[in-house]
């Protein structure tokens, strides 16, 4: 019985090691093929570090107001285990749509604006080369009520002449500096810096789309237990358009701050 059953495990251990013999001669026999691949697939993940859109990140700081309310909120915090921190509110403040409302209104970030090219890579291509990107600055679009989502291409004459286009048809020539419009859109652009034949995508979106937009790029954390300190980040391929929407939404933290601070005051002094 025992000879039988050394005999056994010698006939598998004898299996094992053809089938190891045999997994290296195929990954030897295709040896080319494992290379070829890995090869194709790290060129491909370097064309793509290369050419795609980077990703830019602005960071900010909010001090949290500490008056009475507030202290009074962050000690039953650390009573009650399921309340929420003193800082929500301050979180909530900032998500509101008083900060992020008006941000999207002063930033017109309704209007998006982006240059058209030929190809996927080719805004990478432009960044990898040097070029120059074409811009225009847009100063007033204005599309029909309850028209949705709306895109258009404006197409670049000269430095002081542009084609609009919707769905492929002409329906704005205009100049720089003027107020054009036609088919129920009027717009304003102020400044072209773009060759000839530059072709740039409009698109107007509705307020809300704007803000949750916003939202979405943006992040709001408590930066430690009874610190006191927001931090606050945002995300986006414009890295001046970043930081002059976090810019924008640290100010309007403050407004919104003085203006509470400023009819507290009146309520006092008309309750007394």
């Amino acid at each position: 019985m025992t000879d039988n059953t050394k005999l056994g495990l010698s006939t598998a251990n004898n299996h094992d090691e053809i089938d190891l013999r045999r997994l290296l001669g195929t990954l030897i026999a295709h040896r080319w093929l494992i290379i070829g691949i890995t090869a194709l697939f790290s060129v491909a993940g370097i064309i793509y570090s290369l050419l795609a859109t980077p990703i830019y990140q602005a960071d900010a700081m909010v001090q949290v107001e500490q008056n009475v309310g507030n202290l009074l909120v962050n000690d039953l915090s650390q009573i009650l285990p399921n309340s929420q921190p003193g800082s929500s509110t301050e979180i909530e403040l900032i998500k509101s749509r008083m900060v992020t409302g008006k941000t999207v209104d002063d930033l017109n970030l309704e209007t998006v604006v982006q240059q058209k090219y030929s190809s996927i890579f080719g805004r990478g291509w432009a960044r990898l080369t040097g070029t120059e990107p074409a811009k225009i600055a847009l100063s007033r679009l204005n599309v029909p009520a309850n028209s949705g989502d709306v895109e258009l291409e404006l197409t670049v004459i000269d430095a002081q002449q542009y084609v609009l286009s919707n769905n492929g048809t002409e329906i704005i020539k205009g100049k720089v500096g003027a107020l054009e419009s036609g088919h129920g859109i009027s717009l304003l652009v102020s400044e072209i810096s773009a060759e000839p034949g530059t072709v740039f995508e409009i698109a107007k979106l509705p307020r809300l789309v704007a803000i949750n937009n916003l939202l979405d790029a943006l992040t709001v954390e408590d930066k430690g237990k009874d610190t006191g300190v927001l931090a606050l980040s945002l995300v986006g391929d414009d890295p001046v358009l970043v930081r002059n929407i976090l810019n924008s939404i640290s100010k309007k933290i403050t407004c919104c701050r003085t203006s509470n601070v400023n009819r507290k005051r009146r309520l006092k002094v008309w309750t007394s």
